[in-house]
Formats: C-alpha cells, structure tokens, sequence
C-alpha cells in the first residue's frame, strides 16, 4: 500500500526498536548510517523473509484472533513486535538462557549469567527477574539430584531478594530432605520471620522438626 516517506521510517523504527536491532539487520548492504549501498529491495536476508510472516502474524492477532474474543477492540491491547522480543532479536525466555547456562557450566556458570543479565536488563521489562525465578530453577536442579546447585541458587537469591520469605521456605526443604535436619530447621524459622502468619510455614517447620535425624 502507498505510505509516505516519513509514515514508512516510523514503521521502520517500531520494527527495530521493538527487536533491539539497527536497519542492517535486515537489509542488505554495509552502510547502517547513511545507507549508500543499502538495497531496500533486496531480500535476500533469512532474517527479512522471517519479519514479513512476523508482521504477518501480528495483523492477523490484531485484525482478526482479537476480534473473535468478542469484546471490544478499544479495550484490547495491540499486539506488536515488543510485545515478545522486549527489544531483543530473539524473544526472551530467562529460563530457557539459564537453563542452557546451567548446562554448560554448571549453577556456577547460571548464577554468573544471571548477574550478568540482571545488571544489563533489570528493570527493562526484557526478562523476568521475579524472585521465583531462581527458586523455581532450584527446585527442579534438587528434584534431579543436584542439591550443592539448587542451594547456590537459593543463597545468592536471598542477597537478591533479602524479604523473599518462599526462598527460605524452599531452602528449608532442600536441607531437610537432603539430610541437615538443623540447617532446615534455620531456613525455616528465617521464612517464618519473614512471613509470620503463613500457616504453611509453620506446618513446614513443625514437619522438619518431628522428622527423625538422618542416621536414627
């Protein structure tokens, strides 16, 4: 369809802003600044093909998967590239980039990314860097037998979230079925501490406490 020059650059500057990226990213040529050898036409770049079927999509949510909600247009929020990649080329998935981490080197090589991504992202809006994060992580890293990684998760995530009561409340857990009765004793009167009128922590503690101490 027509579009103006001016119309045509902004669309062009949601499209990068929404994927964190520069003009070249997709367009052929060497010259991102002034575009002197920049062939607009081109399209010879996987990653253009790939945008088009992405603008593709977000009209069709937009225009049509919306409208079959049956409310009102008005009241819907418009879906655009942002709304998954956050300004990131490839959308973003914590998860997923800790867990591969965690794969390669272990909970140190995990934590090390995290601290990386945390002093570059945090407050971005780009990943999730909620406190049940590496909670979450560390129950499933206990849960496969790896309990030394799930504890290293769960202590730095106390010097990153000191108030975070359910990280001592899953520590407590951790130790206690890995056999320090006492160390999930601590944890766990440190989540009440925190959370005084959670009842499940206290049933936790009172759990811990009868349990017979390894070895008995």
């Amino acid at each position: 369809p027509d579009i103006s020059r001016s119309e045509l650059i902004g669309v062009m500057r949601g499209f990068a802003g929404g994927l964190g990226v520069r003009c070249l990213h997709c367009h052929v040529g060497t010259d991102g600044d002034r575009f002197t050898d920049v062939v607009f036409s081109d399209d010879a770049k996987e990653t253009k093909r790939i945008a088009r079927v992405m603008i593709a999509m977000t009209r069709e949510i937009n225009a049509k998967l919306q409208a079959e909600t049956g409310r009102d247009p008005a009241s819907l929020t418009t879906v655009t590239c942002y709304t998954c990649h956050h300004a990131k080329n490839i959308p973003p998935d914590l998860r997923v980039d800790l867990r591969a981490a965690y794969d390669t080197g272990g909970a140190e090589a995990l934590l090390a990314l995290y601290a990386e991504l945390r002093d570059q992202y945090y407050g971005r809006a780009v990943y999730d860097f909620a406190h049940q994060m590496l909670t979450n992580l560390a129950i499933g890293f206990h849960n496969a037998g790896d309990t030394d990684g799930a504890v290293a998760l769960l202590n730095a995530n106390q010097k990153y979230f000191p108030k975070a009561h359910y990280t001592w409340y899953v520590l407590s857990q951790v130790y206690s079925e890995s056999g320090d009765r006492q160390a999930g004793i601590r944890s766990a009167r440190k989540a009440i501490r925190l959370d005084p009128k959670n009842d499940w922590y206290q049933k936790n503690l009172e759990t811990i406490r009868a349990a017979k101490p390894a070895g008995d």
